[in-house]
């Protein structure tokens, strides 16, 4: 007999509308973000039982199966939700030539667009419950730490920065050669999560594309006030950061404007422009 699990009470939780259906989102304290099966099994028409049975087989995806306790018009109820990272996976498993035109197309919105949609609801929620943080740190904000040396130059920087960008170009092929080998000899849903591998390093190399082609063509921008240059060149090393740290752009700018005493990073002026490279060093070297 399996050990009884307790259910985990979310902190928030969020009817949001996608592709023409309601589905309620929770989030734990943890920071994971997740749907309720039943809602995806209703949208999709599909069994919730054989459902649940099938995900509580699979290796990866019986981990992201969780216990929730969420609020009803008629009290607390104890369902089963899925963490969104696993959509992808579990959704891969459908064979879908055997559905109607209809669920194909529900299927692949929810593949590609539905993690993302779910996901940034909290994220805004997150960045506009921050103005008491950002207003306090406007008035103190903390300096930054004394250099020996003068910032590098932008041209420099972008060189730095390429040599960062090909490293982990190097890492990512040996980590997805490293992922095809164990995928070997797996079920179709062990495919269909090679497969959502694959796409997410497509993703990875366009992005990579679109910095080396800012790279290539931007030249050092001139000396003098915050100009169009300057603004494009800090918001290319604020991806390059995201690229490369993972943590999410709108938490990096926070940090930033934050740190340079203003409300946002469009706001920082020219006097700021060596402190701005010294911040952006200390992350990209």
């Amino acid at each position: 007999m399996k050990p009884e699990v307790s259910p985990i009470i979310p902190v928030d939780q969020v009817v949001i509308s996608f592709a023409g259906h309601e589905f309620l989102v929770v989030r734990f304290s943890d920071g994971r973000v997740a749907v309720v099966l039943r809602h995806l099994c209703e949208a999709l028409d599909i069994d919730r039982w054989s459902q649940t049975r099938r995900i509580q087989s699979h290796p990866v995806l019986s981990k992201s199966l969780l216990l929730a306790q969420i609020e009803t018009p008629g009290g607390p109820q104890v369902v089963n939700v899925l963490v969104t990272w696993a959509m992808p996976l579990w959704l891969g498993g459908f064979d879908l030539t055997r559905l109607s035109e209809e669920k194909r197309e529900l299927i692949m919105l929810l593949q590609t667009d539905a993690v993302d949609a779910f996901n940034s609801h909290f994220y805004k929620a997150d960045i506009q419950a921050r103005p008491q943080e950002q207003a306090k740190a406007h008035q103190s904000p903390p300096p930054l730490p004394p250099r020996d040396e003068p910032p590098p130059s932008v041209a420099e920087m972008r060189r730095a920065l390429a040599n960062r960008i090909e490293q982990e170009d190097q890492r990512g092929e040996t980590r997805l050669t490293r992922v095809e080998q164990e995928l070997e000899g797996q079920q179709a849903e062990g495919r269909a999560a090679q497969a959502e591998n694959q796409r997410r390093l497509l993703w990875v190399e366009k992005e990579i594309e679109a910095l080396w082609a800012v790279l290539l063509v931007n030249p050092d921008a001139p000396p003098g006030a915050l100009s169009p240059d300057h603004e494009r060149t800090m918001h290319l090393f604020l991806r390059a950061c995201h690229i490369i740290s993972g943590q999410p752009i709108a938490d990096l700018e926070y940090e930033l404007a934050a740190l340079m005493g203003v409300a946002d990073v469009t706001q920082i002026p020219e006097a700021a422009w060596d402190r701005l490279l010294g911040w952006f060093a200390e992350r990209l070297y």
